[in-house]
């Protein structure tokens, strides 16, 4: 906070980013490798790499409004609500402490202006609360858009989070999304930094990245039109397709875009880029925990000690909740990555030897024991 970048170039193997200190008005200079811009839905470094926007169709505006509780209101509830009313779509959401949200759709016509008056909220507001029960702390006019860039990399460049895609808040995905891109392009440079890997390692991010997230964005956006629509006539007709005067979303784990990972891996198994679960280790720790950010090998049995594998290995006679895993999977290994994707698995010995013996390389510096200390 405080400082603002100015300018963007590359030169060489270098980028080279100007920054200003919005106090002082003192310039400094950085060089690095590589830079990630996570800043936001009007990049510059978007636009530095001259990328353009695929819009998927969505966009509305809505008001949120941020209260502090006077007293407790339990009745609100303790969990979010989507009211679905045809009239004025809402939605509930149940902040920590005393802090409680509504955001509330915007009709047509209706100015920023009109809809951030005090009384204007408060006249939105009356079915659930008075200016008696709580105060207002902020209110904001978004924009709620879907639109993927079409390009998320020029050289040593990068985009992520916002600045690569906007999504409709119905799923709860925008930040999730970010945190899927960091994880999937950090281990990446890591390796390209260090030298273990061919930068066409990172031609894998967009390839991977962007169909997974248009995918979770068009899911938004049919939820969206679930929940949001200010129709009645269109809304009831949606409710009398269903038996049940319902309509059913199934939740979604879409897998990654098909990648090679710049050929530092076989990428060709049913189950490469899929999310690997989350399992229970012998001693009550969860996976991520006990292996870090770093690559690992699962294994239904344990390896031949004539076996030296370079990278940590877990099996399921171990860890018995392993087994279970590999059974949905219908496999006897699995190379996870170090953003808990599938990269490859295996089910016989010779191709299990060969991915304990390969494996992918470490994105940390502190490489990691043949097994977690348990």
């Amino acid at each position: 906070k405080g400082t603002e970048v100015i300018n963007i170039e590359q030169h060489g193997e270098n980028v080279r980013v100007l920054c200003r200190d919005i106090i002082n008005g003192h310039e400094q200079l950085l060089n690095a490798k590589y830079l990630v811009g996570c800043d936001g839905a009007n990049s510059l470094v978007r636009g530095t790499i001259e990328s353009d926007l695929d819009d998927l169709g969505f966009n509305e505006r809505w008001l949120v409004v941020d209260l502090l509780l006077k007293k407790e209101r339990p009745d609100l509830g303790d969990y979010s609500i989507q009211f679905c009313d045809p009239v004025r779509p809402m939605t509930y959401c149940r902040n920590p402490a005393k802090r409680r949200r509504w955001e509330i759709t915007m009709l047509e016509g209706e100015t920023d202006e009109e809809v951030t008056r005090s009384d204007t909220i408060w006249k939105f507001l009356t079915p659930w609360i008075t200016a008696e029960d709580a105060e207002l702390e902020r209110t904001a006019v978004y924009t709620f858009q879907s639109v993927v860039a079409k390009k998320w990399r020029k050289d040593r460049l990068f985009i992520a989070g916002d600045a690569a895609h906007l999504t409709p808040p119905f799923m709860g995905q925008g930040m999730c999304a970010g945190i899927r891109d960091a994880a999937n392009l950090a281990w990446k440079l890591a390796l390209c930094i260090k030298g273990t890997a061919d930068e066409g390692i990172l031609d894998s991010y967009q390839q991977e990245r962007s169909p997974h997230v248009r995918t979770f964005i068009e899911m938004a956006i049919r939820l969206g039109g679930l929940i949001n629509t200010i129709d009645s006539q269109s809304a009831l007709a949606q409710a009398e397709s269903n038996a049940a005067g319902t309509a059913r979303i199934s939740s979604i784990t879409p897998p990654l875009g098909a990648s090679d990972l710049g050929g530092l891996v076989s990428s060709n198994g049913p189950h490469c880029g899929c999310l690997f679960s989350q399992p229970i280790l012998r001693d009550g720790q969860r996976l991520d925990d006990a292996v870090g950010y770093t690559s690992v090998l699962i294994v239904r049995n344990p390896l031949n000690k004539n076996v030296t594998p370079v990278i940590s290995v877990l099996d399921a006679e171990t860890h018995p909740n392993l087994a279970k895993v590999l059974d949905g999977l219908n496999t006897n290994a699995v190379l996870v990555r170090p953003d808990r994707y599938i990269a490859t698995s295996a089910i016989f010995e010779n191709d299990i030897i060969d991915m304990a013996s390969t494996g992918l390389p470490s994105p940390v510096s502190l490489i990691k024991e043949r097994e977690p200390t348990l």
